[in-house]
């Protein structure tokens, strides 16, 4: 790669005159007439090329994250139901990551922490008896506000010897903070039990920027949802205090109007009982009970 983040590409052709080259050594050293400064030159271009084919393949991997985030930023925006936004963002992850499997965690009202989705690597949700995680991790993110990666779990010094990682062999942990308007909401936590060195600085970079735009989306799906409910709940009295004046005006007995009366505060309040008072003169006088 040149200063300038340009990538320098290997031709096909560069490719194909190094496979001669190697093959025309190979022959050469079983037949013993293997020339040193021959070799020490061809060497110096294999490393060379394959330097220059590693550039590539780092620029290549840089792009196709950048593609998965423009598809996932479409991906978010088509729905504001928030358990499929949750399902969505879990599998866009994990397909974003390479990793096994993932989850997503908010915290509620109360303060407390909640898997709101765990998904593995076939878009299958996993139910949370068969899913175990690193609480220390979990824990660390959330406390710090801080991004976490570990190349191999087992052996890092952070988290050896915790029964979660040795129990099911974990190796690469990823974690990042879900956060809005400088408060952390929840927690995004992706591993694998692959290989080693699954998770780079740029696969934790690319889950940072993820996490950043998941969240707010969440709180957008969130807020809907709130207004959703206020809006179902306010059509709902609408509706109570349509029925009430119908049966008030169905009758001109004003008993009848007080036992309506009195019966729709109870119901609306939850009352177990209720009274209906009428004032007369300068007295209180007790028109009806209910309950």
């Amino acid at each position: 790669m040149t200063e300038n983040n340009t990538v320098i590409q290997v031709t096909d052709y560069e490719v194909a005159a190094m496979r001669h080259s190697l093959n025309l050594l190979k022959t050469q050293l079983q037949a013993g007439r293997i020339d040193g400064a021959s070799l020490g030159k061809q060497l110096d271009k294999l490393i060379d090329l394959m330097g220059r084919l590693e550039a590539e393949h780092k620029q290549l991997k840089k792009q196709e994250r950048l593609e998965q985030l423009y598809k996932v930023s479409r991906l978010l925006g088509s729905s504001l139901d928030l358990q499929v936004v949750l399902d969505q963002v879990m599998d866009a992850i994990i397909q974003l990551t390479g990793a096994d499997r993932g989850f997503l965690m908010l915290r509620n009202d109360d303060g407390v922490e909640e898997v709101k989705a765990a998904r593995n690597l076939d878009q299958q949700t996993l139910s949370s008896d068969k899913f175990k995680y690193s609480r220390t991790v979990v824990n660390k993110v959330l406390d710090t506000g801080e991004s976490i990666v570990t190349t191999n779990a087992a052996e890092d010094p952070r988290f050896a010897g915790q029964a979660s990682i040795i129990g099911q062999s974990l190796r690469g942990i990823m974690a990042a903070p879900l956060r809005v308007r400088g408060k952390v909401i929840g927690v995004i936590y992706v591993d694998n039990r692959a290989a080693e060195g699954l998770f780079e600085d740029d696969d934790l970079a690319a889950l940072e920027l993820f996490a950043g735009q998941a969240a707010i989306t969440l709180e957008n799906a969130q807020l809907f949802s709130a207004t959703d409910q206020k809006l179902t709940q306010r059509v709902e009295e609408l509706a109570q205090l349509r029925r009430i004046d119908m049966q008030l005006n169905e009758t001109l007995d004003i008993d009848r109007a007080i036992s309506y009366t009195l019966e729709w505060a109870c119901r609306l309040s939850q009352a177990d009982r209720g009274h209906f008072g009428m004032v007369e003169g300068e007295h209180l006088r007790a028109a009806r009970h209910y309950g």
